[in-house]
């Protein structure tokens, strides 16, 4: 009978054991840190360039760019070429819209077209002086000896740019609303201009 008894006590204490193990593996396992996340690493690949993005004015200035020119005191209006090769303000847009500032001579630019003519070759924009009482500007072919075709763009504190040809400034005018050419004596510039980046500046004639 102590046999048995015997027996019996030692294979409950057996169980036992053999639970407390098995409760001190799922503590173990319970108190084991999660495996640590995988992050992927950031993309350092930049978006591909669709013309649209801001451009720095130096690659517009350079010529490396072709533009859209703004009226900053009407910003509905773009400066465009019409049908009889004059360059004025206008809602836009239209074929001969966009520019390339070509740099030439010293702290001079043409404005050229960015797409060719009937011709087949861009046109610049140039002073038209033969003889009207206002000063326009007219497109014709591109000649960097002309001084009429040779502007100086100057940056203004309020963040637009001024465009002149020997001191004479391209305004709006006030009576006609047309674009002209004046010289400003004692008034104030009322005309000033932004550009827009339109994409790459198309290869000039002979490149």
């Amino acid at each position: 009978m102590r046999a048995q008894s015997t027996v019996a006590v030692a294979g409950i204490v057996g169980l036992a054991l053999a639970m407390a193990a098995c409760d001190d593996a799922e503590s173990d396992q319970d108190a084991a840190p999660p495996p640590a996340a995988t992050t992927e690493p950031e993309s350092t690949e930049e978006p591909p360039d669709d013309g649209t993005a801001t451009t720095d004015d130096d690659a517009i200035l350079a010529g490396d760019r072709q533009i859209t020119i703004e009226v900053v005191e009407h910003p509905e209006m773009i400066l465009l070429v019409d049908g009889e090769g004059r360059l004025g303000p206008s809602p836009g847009p239209d074929d001969f819209d966009t520019f390339v500032l070509v740099p030439s001579g010293e702290d001079t630019h043409m404005i050229r077209t960015a797409v060719p003519d009937e011709s087949g070759e861009p046109a610049c924009m140039g002073i038209d002086n033969s003889g009207t009482s206002s000063l326009t500007v007219l497109a014709a072919a591109c000649d960097a000896g002309r001084d009429g075709q040779l502007f100086t763009i100057e940056d203004i504190e309020d963040g637009g740019y001024a465009i002149s040809n020997n001191s004479a400034y391209l305004q709006l005018s006030t009576q006609s609303g047309d674009l002209i050419a004046e010289e400003l004596g004692h008034s104030r510039l009322d005309t000033t201009f932004t550009f827009t980046d339109e994409g790459e500046a198309p290869a000039a004639p002979g490149e």
